[in-house]
């Protein structure tokens, strides 16, 4: 059974769910790239989204166009999902690290083996 101490860790370091925080970051990201897509279409001009196509050189099939709009919105989405698990997965394994740092230090002051608590 945890004591108080590794509970109250617990609470103040809590996990973030990397399916969740990719989640959230895809559909942001594929929501926005189709959004500035689509709103240069309906804006229109000359020259209709000559930066924003610069984005084919890295989302194969990506285009300033109604159809275009759709494959960055699945592009944005699979680039915003991987970002977010990662940065979630980065950020778990870095406070998980700190955590243990912090449990290793507390033994040695309290003069016992770290080990004794495991």
């Amino acid at each position: 059974m945890k004591n108080n101490t590794d509970q109250l860790l617990l609470r103040a370091f809590a996990r973030i769910d990397a399916i969740a925080l990719g989640v959230a970051v895809g559909v942001l990201a594929g929501g926005g790239l189709c959004a500035a897509t689509l709103a240069l279409l309906i804006k229109g001009g000359p020259h209709v989204g000559r930066n924003l196509s610069l984005l084919n050189q890295y989302f194969p099939g990506y285009t300033v166009t109604w159809p275009g709009a759709f494959v960055g919105l699945a592009y944005g989405f699979a680039a915003g999902f991987i970002g977010g698990w990662l940065l979630a997965w980065v950020r778990n394994l870095v406070v998980a690290l700190y955590v243990l740092i912090i449990k290793m230090k507390s033994a040695a002051a309290a003069g016992r083996s770290f080990f004794d608590n495991l």
